[in-house]
């Protein structure tokens, strides 16, 4: 659905923007049609930094990737069945009441949750439903 790239140490800007314009004149990643620009990019030029005495490898260049997929609708599912199971029980309410929330909070949250894992629900059947259109 979406992407972002940080770049660190002896990076090439130019390049990575070649990367970029190859991924999407390629179609080698699917973005959703609402994201039109799919990737945020962040580069820092700095040498990357170590703690002492540490057991990491160094190197001149890192790259850290945050992306968010369809496959994530997985892990609400999987989340709101676990919330189910503790709710159903009362497990730990208590301790959140006496902290200052109230019951219907759970609920409120618990839809929340629902509603977002529909949407991902949605963003998959919509790519489906391409790919079977091709």
């Amino acid at each position: 659905m979406a992407l972002s790239l940080l770049f660190g140490g002896d990076v090439v800007p130019k390049d990575i923007g070649a990367a970029c314009y190859h991924w999407k004149t390629y179609r080698t990643i699917d973005f959703v049609d609402w994201c039109p620009t799919g990737f945020k990019i962040g580069v820092n030029t700095q040498k990357p930094k170590y703690f002492p005495n540490s057991d990491i490898a160094t190197v001149s260049r890192t790259c850290f990737m945050l992306a968010n997929n369809t496959a994530m609708s997985q892990v609400w599912n999987r989340i709101g069945t676990q919330f189910d199971l503790g709710f159903r029980e009362r497990a730990f309410v208590h301790s959140f009441v006496q902290n200052g929330m109230e019951e219907g909070e759970f609920n409120s949250a618990r839809e929340d949750l629902d509603v977002l894992e529909a949407d991902y629900d949605e963003m998959e059947e919509c790519y489906n439903d391409g790919e079977d259109n091709e």
